[in-house]
């Protein structure tokens, strides 16, 4: 059976080559983020025009930081478009902007996040103790999704307190990403989030091609082998991170845990698990959910509200 993920973060605007369907092929929908005012267009463009779902989302790569006050006004009004913020965040790995103007941006992309209402995607690199002391500090009532994350168990045990989502990248397939497959033990199920980065962080086997979104199966194996589950477990990222409405900003719903899916006439039935089912082997939920897309929504908003109050 073939399963249908979710890409939490592909940038399809700067493949070097253009891509088609079969790129796609088991993808139930993506989200497309930008790097600065040029690629969040572009991202916007993509996005509207893709057969598949897909959302977007506007934003300054740290890298650029030190372009912020030209691209202020831009950005503000794409935010209000977008359905995220980001990709936003801390790089004193590379700091090709200075500190301080990394940290100006990304308060700048933090207070529209809140303003809002909007999940916001953080890029996290050598920087844990800024990024979670900004954070704590801001309190930023928003989703907040920390974009390929790569740290270690403590860190991870640290942001986990601040409930936020940890998008796990090709990386973790690396042979030398042992801290990082220790760290996603650390994670709890309905946190969990499945990423590319297209064009980069290529999965092994394929690393040394340009990434695509279809090759997230392989991080999405490598993961389940690390929590000792079956193949057959589902992981879902997001699931349905926010639905449009006519009359307002989006209705974000809760991220889909991990779980087994066969589908029938009547419907698809869906067993969720969560790092408790594992641990303790008793629990375990099945729900019969319609075929419609809207009801399916609401049947799935019911269910992991259900299941937040284990």
């Amino acid at each position: 059976m073939e399963f249908k993920w979710v890409d939490t973060h592909c940038h399809l605007q700067l493949l070097n080559e253009d891509f088609d369907e079969t790129d796609c092929k088991n993808i139930e929908f993506l989200i497309i983020p930008g790097v600065d005012v040029k690629s969040s267009l572009k991202a916007k463009e993509i996005s509207s025009s893709l057969d598949l779902e897909s959302y977007w989302s506007a934003g300054l790569h740290p890298h650029d930081a030190k372009l912020l006050n030209t691209q202020r006004e831009d950005l503000k009004k794409l935010f209000s478009e977008a359905d995220l913020i980001g990709e936003t965040g801390l790089d004193f790995y590379r700091n090709l902007s200075t500190k301080d103007q990394q940290i100006e941006s990304f308060l700048f992309h933090l207070e529209f996040s809140k303003q809002l209402d909007k999940p916001i995607i953080i890029h996290c690199r050598d920087s844990f103790q800024d990024t979670y002391d900004l954070l704590v500090e801001f309190n930023n009532s928003s989703p907040i999704i920390l974009h390929s994350w790569t740290g270690g168990r403590k860190w991870t045990k640290r942001f986990r307190e601040l409930d936020v989502y940890f998008s796990i990248s090709g990386i973790v397939t690396y042979e030398t990403a042992k801290d990082l497959q220790l760290s996603v033990k650390e994670i709890p199920m309905n946190r969990l989030l499945l990423e590319t980065d297209t064009p980069y962080l290529t999965p092994v086997p394929l690393k040394g091609k340009d990434n695509r979104p279809n090759f997230i199966a392989h991080t999405a194996s490598k993961i389940s082998n690390l929590l000792f589950l079956s193949s057959k477990i589902f992981f879902s990222g997001l699931g349905e991170p926010f639905s449009k409405t006519e009359d307002g900003p989006p209705e974000r719903m809760m991220p889909l845990a991990a779980c087994s899916i066969s589908v029938s006439a009547e419907g698809a039935k869906i067993s969720v698990y969560t790092p408790r089912c594992r641990i303790r082997l008793a629990i375990r939920w099945a729900y019969w959910l319609p075929k419609s897309r809207t009801a399916r929504k609401s049947s799935l908003g019911i269910c992991l509200s259900s299941l937040s109050r284990i």
